[in-house]
Formats: C-alpha cells, sequence, structure tokens
C-alpha cells in the first residue's frame, strides 16, 4: 500500500514545487532574520554568496548525473527495458524531464538570488530563502531520480518472464536410419 502511495506521488512531480513554495513562505514570514534557523541569514554577504557558489555547484554535478543516467536508460536496449519503455513510456518520461529539468531552473535561480542578495546579517533580503527553497527541491528531485533509476535496476534485474527450456540429462544423439534404406534402395 505505502509502496503504491510512493510510486504516485513521484508521478507527482509538480507537487515538490507546491511544497518547496509553502515552506519557503513560510520560513520567510515567520523566521526571524538572524535567527537560529536562518542560518544563511547569520553569515555576512561575502560568506552567504560562497554558500550560494558551492549550492550552484552541487546542484549543476546533480544536474549532469540525472542527464548521464537518462542517457544511460535511453542507450540500453534489452527486451526488459524496451518492455519498461512501452509500458511507463510517457509518465516515465514526463517524471525523468522534471528530474532533468529542475536543477537547471535551480541553478539559474541560484545566480539571480546570488545578484540579488544585497544585505548583510540579519537583513530582511528574502533571496536566501530562495536559495533555501531552489536547494530542498533539487533534493526532492534527486529522490525522485534515484528513485527511477532504482525501479530500472529492478527491471534489469528481474528474472526472466518465462522459465528457461530444461536442459537434456543426456546428450542428444542423431541417429541416420533413413541413410541405410537409401543405400539398400540403391543396390536393388
Amino acid at each position: 500500500m505505502l509502496s503504491r502511495v510512493w510510486d504516485r506521488l513521484v508521478l507527482w512531480w509538480w507537487l515538490d514545487h507546491l511544497v518547496v513554495v509553502t515552506i519557503v513562505a513560510f520560513l520567510a514570514l515567520k523566521v526571524a532574520p538572524g535567527s537560529g534557523l536562518d542560518a544563511l541569514g547569520r553569515l555576512n554577504l561575502a560568506d552567504r554568496r560562497n554558500v550560494y557558489t558551492d549550492l550552484l555547484q552541487l546542484t549543476a554535478l546533480f544536474a549532469g548525473f540525472g542527464g548521464v543516467i537518462f542517457t544511460i536508460f535511453i542507450g540500453l536496449r534489452s527486451a526488459k527495458e524496451v518492455m519498461a519503455r512501452s509500458r511507463f513510456g510517457t509518465d516515465l518520461l514526463r517524471v525523468w524531464l522534471a528530474a532533468l529539468i529542475t536543477p537547471w531552473v535551480s541553478a539559474f535561480t541560484m545566480v539571480l538570488a546570488k545578484v540579488l542578495d544585497r544585505g548583510g546579517k540579519g537583513s530582511v533580503n528574502e533571496a536566501r530563502w530562495i536559495v533555501v527553497g531552489a536547494t530542498i527541491l533539487v533534493a526532492f528531485q534527486l529522490l525522485r531520480i534515484v528513485w527511477v533509476f532504482y525501479q530500472i535496476a529492478h527491471i534489469e534485474m528481474a528474472p526472466p518472464a518465462r522459465p528457461a527450456l530444461p536442459q537434456a540429462q543426456e546428450p542428444a544423439v542423431v541417429k541416420r536410419r533413413h541413410a541405410r534404406r537409401e543405400a539398400s534402395d540403391v543396390g536393388s
């Protein structure tokens, strides 16, 4: 039951965006600037921009990782993979494209936040919350792409759909009965 619910949630990739917007709006409105929950707000501008750069690099690495996995999947030509593509094709493609595009959008958002962030320690500038939201969104998409890769691995490792043919206990021997008859017919 839980597995089916999780499978359905994975298909609803757009839900991640709604959850992240809700989290970021709550944090931006309820957390006092520079308080304990505002880890980025406790940093000065230069340190905060360094953190943005580090998060941007991680996001770009994840985006590249997702692209490589997608390329590998497209390149697989086993019968199981072809069956999986025909069975889950459009849903899988939508989820995967969302997981591939989201990190790039998040990376551009982080660059924009890095440019717009002008406040010092404890400032009311909301640019840092945008970075927090983009990071959470990338984490959600990482979970989603790991789930897809896990499903592909399960398909590839599954036993064959039909049982293998039974093995003969003794080697097969060819008897040529017709050859003797033909020779006797020729001699008469």
